[in-house]
């Protein structure tokens, strides 16, 4: 039996395995209904997009940061700029330096220079 970790409604949850991004990403489309089926994927991608969003939202700076930390590992590469941009408008210095720490080793290289 599963226990309950929180009665907060506003929670996104995150696989912890990264690579399941990438299962069912094909689009197929139904014959008999004439629609579109996404795989995981499409939806995977979107609800990070999403848990993006409501992090920057947040506006208590600690627990924003602490949001980015837990998000980091998670983050396809396409979302990475965003997060860093998001990262940076954080005023508190300590706040902002624990988002950099959580950001920095999932940066692709070609954003490791800013």
């Amino acid at each position: 039996m599963l226990s309950v970790l929180t009665t907060c409604k506003n929670i996104v949850a995150v696989p912890d395995e990264a690579q399941r991004i990438y299962y069912g990403s094909c689009t197929v489309l139904e014959n008999e209904t004439g629609c579109f089926r996404y795989g995981y994927a499409k939806h995977m991608k979107e609800a990070l997009k999403e848990a993006l969003d409501a992090t920057t939202q947040i506006k208590d700076e600690s627990f924003r940061a602490k949001a980015f930390a837990d998000l980091a590992p998670h983050l396809p590469e396409s979302l990475m700029k965003r997060a860093l941009d998001a990262a940076n408008q954080i005023q508190d210095e300590y706040s902002r330096v624990k988002a950099f720490t959580a950001l920095v080793p999932h940066l692709p290289e070609s954003l490791m220079k800013e």
